[in-house]
Order: C-alpha cells, then structure tokens, then sequence
C-alpha cells in the first residue's frame, strides 16, 4: 500500500521568494540533490534549496533577483543546461533574460546573470528548452513562441551551441500565435525522440532524431483525432516493461492521456481519463512521474486545490491509488508545479501553489516494489514483495503471495488469490467470470473502473454467495470469496470502486477520406456549428460563428465578429477587428487577437487572452485566468478565485468574488480586489489599488502608488 508522510511546509512566511511560484527543478550534481523554485515576474526571482534525506526538510541555499529591466511575457520556466564548463539555469517567457544564464554550483550557490545564448544565433523569445546527450556529443533543442519549428544545436569543444544540426517546421492549420510549449526527449526501441506539445494548436508532435542530431522522420496527433485530450498543458515520459509511454496532460479537458509510442514515432492511445469526484486535477496545471524498481508512479494537479496519485499498468491503463486534498498546513491549493525526487527508496514530492506562500514537502512509501509485469501463461506467481500482474488472454491463476499486490485480470476464467498484505483487485474482463478468493473486508480494495461504462452501484447486481458475494454486471460476473468465510452484502460496497473512469474513444482517421475544408463565410454571413466537433473560420466582414455541443474551433478572421462556443472545451480566436467571443459552458481558451475585443467566458474555468487592442475580459462564474496583453484593458474575474494579469498599458482590473490575484505588470494601472481575500501586485508605475474587503496582501512595487485596504486584516506594502 502507497503511504505517506507529510514532512512540512518550509517558507510560509518567505513571500518574497515563495509566493506566486510559477515552476519547480530537481537537480543532481556533485553528489548532492538541489531544488530551484522561480517567481511569476512581480515577485522576488529564483531561489535554491538543498534536499536532505527523504524525510528531512529542504534548506534554504541561495537567491538570485531578476533584474529591473526584465519584462513579463508569460509564468517564469526553468530548464538546466550543461554548458560552457559549467551548470546554467535558464529563464524561458522572461523578456530580457532569453540570452541569459545563472551558474549554480553543487551546494546551491547561484551566480549573477551572465550572456550564455548571445552570439549563437538563437533568437527570442524562446517557448521551450532542453538539451540531451548521445554518443556523438551534447546537443540543445529548442522552440520560439508563436513559432512551430523546432531547432536542434550541437555543442562545440567549449560548451557552446553551434549553428543548429538539424530545423524542422510543422505545416498544420494552427490558429495565429500557436507555439511548442513544451519539449521532452524519450525513446522507443532503438529510436530517440523529442515529443513536443501545443496549447493553442491543440496537438502533439513528435520527431525521431539521429544521434547525430539530425531530424530523422517527424509525425502529428492532433486532438480533431477523437482521443479527447483539449490544451495539452504537460507532458511525461515512461518506460514499462518494454513498452514506452507518453502521458499528456490536458488543461482544457481536465484530463490525463497515456499513449504508447511506437518505434515510427506514431502515439497510439492506451487510457484517456478525466477528473471526476474521486480525483482532484481540475484544469490540470502539474504532471510528474516517478518509477521504483520498474513501478511508475504519476502525480497530477489542478485548480481544484489537491492532487491524485496513480501507477501506471503494463498495458499502459492509469490505477487510482489515492486522491490529497488541500489542508491549512498545506500549499495544495492551485498547484502550480510538482517535482518528485526518488531517495533511499522512497518518493520525495515538492508541490508549488500559485496563489499560496511555500513549498509543501510530502514522501511518498511504496513498500519493497516485487514484480511489475504482464503474463500469459496458465499461472502466474507474484513475490513476495508488492507486485504488479496484469493477466493477459492465456492467464488461469493469479497468486500474489505476501505483500501489498495489484492483480488485474483483462479476461475471464481467472481465479485471483491476493495473499496477505492490502492487495488490489481489478477485474478488467468484458464479459465471462473471474473469482477472487481470499478477500479482506476493509483491508483489501475492488476496483471495478476497468470494466467498462460503469459509474455506480446501481449498475451492479448484487447477489448472495456462500462465503463471499457475487457481483453481476451486464456480461461480467465476479466472485468473491472472504479470507474468513464472512458473507458479505452490498452494504459492504460503495461507489469507491469506480474512483476514475476509462473513456476508451476509438480514434479518427482524419487523412481517409480528407476532411472537408473550414467553413468560412463571405461578408456578413453567419454560419452554424453541427453537434460534432467542428471548426469554423470566418473572412472578410463581421460574421457571427455559432458553434454547437462538442469541443470546437472558431476564427473570426478579419472583420467584427461574433464568435459564441456554446457547450464544450472550445477555442475561440477572435484574430483582426472588434470581435466579440462568448465562451459558453465548458472549458475554454478565448483569444482576442488584434482589435479592441470582448470577451466573455462562461460558468466554467476559463482562459482569456487579450493581446494587442483595448480589451475588455470577463471571467465571470469559475477559476479563470485573464491576461490583458497590450492597450488599456478592462479585467473583470467575476466568481470564484481569480487570476488576472493586466499587461502593457493603463489597465483596470476588478477581482470580483472570490480570493483572487491581481497583477499590474505596466502601466497606470487600477487594480480593485473586491470580495475576497486577495493578492493583488502592482507594476512599474503610478497605480492605484483597493483592496476590498477581505483579508487581502496589496504590494505596490514600483512607482508612487495609492493603496487603499477597505474592510478586513489586510497586509499593505507600498515597496519601492
């Protein structure tokens, strides 16, 4: 059984440092393990901390302020960099840093920023960074924003990036401004890869690259294929048995998707699941994994202020171990970034917040890892360890022994024996009988979520069994026979045994036959969606874009236009004119694109992108983020907890209910918090903030700023 250990919350009272963390790092150098934890852009910078032992707290090290004259572009990123003899952090979507490094040394001692980029014809800004090592050298890989093509540079003799080895450019039908956010390097069979995701272009790609850094074969998934993923936000890669296996991470619909990757390069779908009651990776914000002696462990986050944890199976299914919901002593809320190190056995998990102050520090035991794998055989026999048995077609007996095992069973006429220890049961049969003997009320867990369509007790037909209890669903039948002879009732169960469900979506073959090309409209035309998942593209003129139920695509084009989502995860760019873009229930990622747009975004937790123009944003119901981007910008978050960042400009931003975070970036900016406990930061110049009422933090920052902290215990700092 997974248990664990919360080891502390350091930093509580660090607000310079630890609040509004936008990203976390692990680094192992010189025998020692570090952590670095970076800033949005209005707070103190980049910090370091040194990690003991699993169970002893982390250390504070060192701390390195950005510099006045960076610019804020988007949430800090970290990546680490072997270079120029030396150990680099980088800052990615920190205007003025692109070409700049911070040297860190092994006992978490960080330098100044100094030129590492400059002179190697990289240019800015840069969306993702990474780097990897092959026996022909040490190379870099990176994107650009609103860019699709991805460079790969070779290392020289001194440290430093060369002109790139290899650049490939994806041609895609992707909205204005699309960019790969993010890149990891993996491998499958004998082949490596990169496999880049795209927010906004709502699509993962991936490219076989040769040792010597050379693209060798490049291939797409996009989310129009049905698997059911929408803003790919994350993305993790695991290796089980032989297989090898990404996990992708999806803001828009608050879901996790495993695909195993081929030795083409081609993603073939093995489990796609959402957040549900059971789980809490809302909007997921976080991906991390961890693997012990061939056991994966997955740990996802999201707005809705907890984390789950599952393991991943050989035929690459996700099992819901546990689900932690936020506590006082805890930074759950929000989750901005978790990072997990693997020490002494045992798994070291680091969780960031977005809106909270610190880093909470939990271990994660999973006991002594046994056998992890699948059989076909007749009988199959675990260890005495915590085992992992997935009982393929051939498969009659399945014996766990002594130890905390998980038997899953993908067909029928297999008798499960889970020995002593707290074992796991997963019948995963569509149809025939399976018998579980040996069951421990209370100590041993049914999971039935593999079974199919199934969401409740009211699904199963529970019947009376000497011994035990027979379970009956549509074709399924189980058997359960008690360790102790105790019969057993359907009072004994409840909806526990459907902690997640498995949406097993048949994929689209979108090249056969091709599809039809984007409706678009002439001057003045309206156009109405279909109940699918539909794309629509207007032209000239103000048109008005309608789209239906499912998960779907407007572009206004140029022109006034009316975009309105409706129901679904839907993306909405409003490209040139004065468009207006509803999002609807759902969701949804609005983008405003030029002109001065408003935008509205639903009951749901939604993303607003103002960009260039006099923008006028409204949250309204759910956790929504706003970014105003240039002009003078109206942001109003409407209900629930807020985020909202006003951008260049002379903006005014309303919190409105909920505890919500306001940031002025430039400007002169009118920042009122309202109902809530907030936390509102001003920008570089003259601004004006009321706090509200509530128990809010206001910083002025720089500029002569008046603040006004209204009802409630609130915390003021005028600053420089």
């Amino acid at each position: 059984m997974l248990t664990y250990q919360h080891v502390g919350t350091y930093g509580v009272t660090r607000t310079k440092w630890l609040s509004g963390i936008s990203d976390l790092e692990i680094l192992s150098i010189g025998g020692r393990t570090l952590l670095f934890a970076t800033t949005e852009f209005r707070g103190g910078g980049l910090s370091s901390y040194t990690i003991p032992a699993s169970g002893e707290l982390l250390r504070p090290a060192d701390t390195r302020p950005f510099l006045p004259e960076f610019t804020y572009q988007q949430e800090p990123d970290i990546s680490l960099l072997n270079m120029n003899g030396g150990t680099f952090i980088h800052h990615s979507h920190l205007g003025g840093a692109e070409h700049l490094g911070i040297r860190v040394t092994e006992t978490g001692k960080l330098g100044e920023f100094t030129p590492i980029l400059a002179g190697t014809g990289i240019d800015a800004p840069i969306s993702s960074l990474g780097q990897y090592d092959s026996p022909a050298g040490s190379f870099l890989y990176l994107a650009h924003r609103d860019e699709l093509d991805i460079a790969i540079h070779e290392m020289d003799a001194r440290g430093r990036p060369a002109q790139p080895a290899s650049h490939s450019h994806l041609s895609i039908d992707a909205p204005t401004g699309s960019s790969l956010d993010k890149i990891i390097e993996t491998h499958a069979g004998e082949g490596r890869f990169l496999v880049a995701i795209s927010a906004l272009g709502d699509f993962i790609s991936t490219y076989r690259i040769s040792n010597s850094g050379e693209i060798a074969h490049k291939a797409l998934h996009v989310a129009a294929m049905g698997t059911g993923y929408a803003v790919p936000t994350d993305i993790k890669a695991v290796h089980v048995e032989d297989r090898s296996y990404v996990i992708v991470a999806a803001a828009g619909s608050s879901s996790l998707t495993v695909f195993q990757l081929l030795a083409d390069g081609k993603l073939k779908p093995t489990d796609h699941v959402l957040d549900e009651g059971y789980t809490a990776f809302q909007a997921v914000t976080s991906l991390e994994t961890a693997t012990i002696d061939g056991r994966t462990f997955v740990f996802a986050g999201g707005v809705d202020d907890g984390f789950s944890v599952f393991t991943l199976q050989p035929d690459g299914r996700l099992l819901h171990l546990r689900t932690l919901a936020d506590r006082d002593d805890m930074t759950l809320a929000d989750i901005s970034d978790i990072e997990a190190k693997v020490i002494d056995g045992k798994i070291v998990l680091f969780i960031s917040s977005a809106t909270e102050t610190g880093i909470t520090q939990l271990v994660f035991d999973p006991g002594k890892i046994g056998w992890t794998g699948s059989t076909t055989t007749g009988r199959a026999v675990g260890t005495a360890e915590n085992d992992m048995i997935l009982g393929q077609p051939g498969t009659t007996t399945m014996l766990g022994g002594e130890g905390d095992d998980i038997l899953i069973a993908t067909s029928s006429n297999v008798k499960m024996f889970g020995g002593s220890g707290a074992d796991i049961f997963v019948p995963a049969n569509t149809s025939g009988r399976n018998l579980i003997k040996g069951f421990e009320p209370g100590v041993d867990h049914l999971d039935l979520s593999q079974l199919g369509m199934i969401r409740s007790l009211h699904q199963i037909d529970f019947q009376p069994r000497t011994g035990g209890i027979k379970l009956r669903f549509q074709d399924v039948t189980i058997d359960i026979i008690t360790s102790d002879g105790r019969q057993l009732t359907e009072a004994d169960f409840s909806n526990d045994l459907f902690p997640i469900t498995h949406y097993n979506l048949p994929e689209i073959d979108i090249t056969k036959p091709p599809l039809p090309p984007p409706v678009s409209t002439t001057l003045g035309q309206h156009v109405f969606g279909t109940s699918g998942a539909d794309r629509l593209t207007g032209m000239g003129g103000p048109d008005m874009l309608v789209a239906r139920e499912s998960d779907d695509t407007l572009a206004g084009g140029s022109g006034n236009d009316s975009l309105h989502g409706n129901d679904g995860h839907d993306r909405l760019a409003g490209d040139d004119g004065d468009d207006l873009l509803l999002g609807g229930p759902g969701l949804d990622l609005l983008v405003a694109g030029l002109g001065n747009d408003s935008g509205f975004g639903g009951p749901d937790n939604d993303t607003l992108h103002g960009n260039a123009g006099h923008d006028s944003l409204m949250g309204e119901n759910g956790r929504d983020h706003l970014d105003g981007g240039a002009g003078n910008d109206l942001l109003s978050g409407g209900l629930h907890d807020d985020r909202l960042i006003a951008g260049p400009g002379d903006d005014r931003l309303l919190g409105g209910d909920g505890n919500d975070t306001l940031l002025g970036i430039e400007g002169l900016n009118r920042l009122f918090g309202m109902h809530g406990d907030d936390r509102i930061v001003g920008g570089d110049d003259h601004d004006t903030i009321r706090a509200g009422t509530g128990d809010d933090a206001v910083f002025g920052k720089l500029g002569n700023d008046w603040i006004t902290g209204d009802d409630g215990h609130d915390i003021l700092h005028g600053n420089a």
